[in-house]
């Protein structure tokens, strides 16, 4: 196959997936299996082989202890714009390959496939509109097309997402769907089946990380997850901290001695910043003199460690909820510091104040 051919295939399989939603879905199904490689490759790989399981260099194969059968056919895919050939696994004899395990969804799926349009598919309604000379869609009131792909985008990408997690029943109406024969051109069909891809893969993508972090193991089959739980627990923990206070500097020296096990303590449900603030809060009260309390960094940051890795017993968790709520934020702290003070004024020698926040009490 050469590039001339490949892409007259790529042209003429698009229109065939858009145009009869038996094609769709079938194709849908193949995406499910492979969903890793590019939106051009599927679409690509449905042309050629849309049964396909497993894709694999020979190389890659060999590397599993498996070799080729006498009649495997290679499929052609691009790789960095040349096309290379891979095999399916059922073109190869050898030893035993585990199919990945049924994925279990996130919990609110919709929601999160909402926070991916939003932020990385959005742009793509500009594009659309410049691509739709010569299509259905021209006809259509140019307001309400930006609402109309949104909703097949995600209406394509549950169904990925559903046969991926093998789930029976679909929540896509045969109604989702019906805008989809309109996008019939090779450019808005790419984007489309692009779009989709993509929200169906991160949306995948992220149940993994979870599904991993929830079984205390990651799976090394998925490519990685590491970073990925460092990047989600790094999200959660600059989640609501405002800049330039004391809570920041906790959270910058968190991030700077992170690493995967403390990230999957940060990313247990249970555990938040919020309440290792009010952790810290708590040892720092017991600390005071005369109703000041004053700790080094080291101290405070050896805390907020301390509140992750390790499960609080009962009663301190109970105390650390039913604290005083007028000593629960630091800027309530910084003001009854300062009134005590300017009645004490306190001499510190060799120690740094509470990361620059205050926590006298008043008794």
């Amino acid at each position: 196959m050469n590039n001339v051919t490949a892409k007259s295939m790529f042209e003429s399989t698009i229109k065939s997936v858009l145009s009869k939603h038996g094609k769709l879905f079938e194709f849908l199904s193949l995406v499910s299996r492979l969903y890793q490689f590019k939106t051009t490759n599927l679409i690509l790989i449905y042309a050629q082989r849309p049964d396909a399981e497993m894709l694999k260099k020979m190389e890659e194969w060999n590397a599993h202890k498996r070799v080729l059968n006498e009649n495997a056919q290679g499929i052609a895919v691009f790789v960095k714009k040349e096309l290379h050939y891979v095999f399916d696994l059922n073109d190869t004899t050898g030893e035993l390959i585990t199919l990945e395990e049924c994925i279990q969804p996130i919990s609110d799926l919709s929601m999160h496939m909402d926070d991916v349009y939003r932020t990385e598919i959005h742009s793509y309604e500009k594009l659309l509109l410049n691509e739709l000379e010569g299509t259905l869609l021209e006809e259509i009131d140019e307001e309400l097309l930006p609402g109309i792909f949104e909703m097949t985008v995600k209406s394509v990408a549950t169904i990925i997402i559903e046969n991926t997690f093998q789930i029976e029943s679909s929540s896509v109406l045969p109604s989702d769907l019906k805008w989809v024969p309109s996008f019939n051109s090779t450019k808005i069909g790419y984007l489309l089946l692009s779009a989709s891809i993509f929200v169906a893969r991160e949306v995948i993508k992220l149940s993994k990380e979870v599904q991993a972090i929830e079984e205390n193991d990651v799976d090394t089959k998925i490519t990685d997850v590491s970073s990925d739980v460092l990047q989600l627990a790094e999200e959660k923990l600059k989640g609501n901290v405002q800049e330039n206070t004391p809570e920041e500097r906790v959270v910058n020296y968190l991030l700077s001695v992170l690493k995967e096990p403390l990230a999957k303590r940060i990313l247990l449900e249970e555990k938040n910043f919020q309440k290792c603030w009010q952790y810290i809060c708590s040892v720092a009260r017991k600390q005071a003199i005369n109703g000041a309390a004053m700790l080094d960094d080291q101290t405070v940051y050896d805390l907020a460690v301390t509140y992750f890795e390790t499960d609080l017993e009962s009663d301190k968790e109970k105390e650390i909820k039913t604290s005083d709520s007028a000593t629960s934020t630091t800027q309530e702290f910084i003001e009854k510091m300062k009134q005590e003070r300017l009645e004490k004024e306190k001499k510190q020698t060799n120690q740094l104040s509470f990361l620059g926040g205050d926590f006298d009490e008043k008794k």
